[in-house]
């Protein structure tokens, strides 16, 4: 009966699914792709490819701006840093299937269109969507960095211990 029970608790965890996502590929300002659908269990894995970026939760109605809450922010990862031949990068655990906007905090990254939704609204017209979310981030007039690293976990960053970065799952 043991055995049956330890089983069906992993169900669950055969489910869950990793979506990776490109930071700054081909020197670009870019998150490739530019949106994740995921579901509650999944992590979503944004591998820091070139440059200086970071990888901040922010606000459908206030682009280039930090949430309020803060769900997760990686804090600035320069990719040159990875260590033992590999990139750094930052996972998060999804908790729910809610959009949360994402972008890249560095200079005007987001102005220029570095930014990335998980679970947008298929709706273009919607606030929640990619189309209206990187509207609103080419029209923001400032471009601001979380003031804590927090919501997820970082890996292969030679300038920072995992140890110090908190894991949980964010919530929208």
């Amino acid at each position: 009966m043991f055995s049956n029970i330890a089983i069906i608790a992993l169900v669950p965890l055969a489910h869950a699914a990793n979506h990776a996502v490109a930071v700054g590929q081909d020197n670009g300002l870019t998150f490739t792709p530019q949106s994740t659908k995921a579901q509650p269990g999944d992590t979503v894995t944004f591998t820091f490819m070139t440059n200086n970026h970071t990888v901040t939760s922010g606000d459908f109605n206030n682009a280039c701006q930090p949430g309020s809450p803060l769900q997760f922010n990686s804090g600035f990862v320069p990719a040159n840093q990875g260590t033992n031949g590999q990139q750094p990068s930052f996972t998060v655990n999804v908790a729910n299937t809610n959009p949360v906007p994402v972008y890249c905090a560095q200079a005007q990254h987001c102005q220029a269109g570095m930014v990335h939704v998980i679970n947008p609204s298929e709706d273009d017209d919607d606030a929640t969507s990619l189309v209206q979310f990187q509207r609103a981030a080419s029209k923001a007039q400032t471009n601001a960095p979380a003031n804590q690293i927090t919501g997820g976990n970082i890996a292969n960053f030679a300038g920072s211990s995992s140890s110090n970065r908190r894991s949980m799952a964010f919530k929208a």
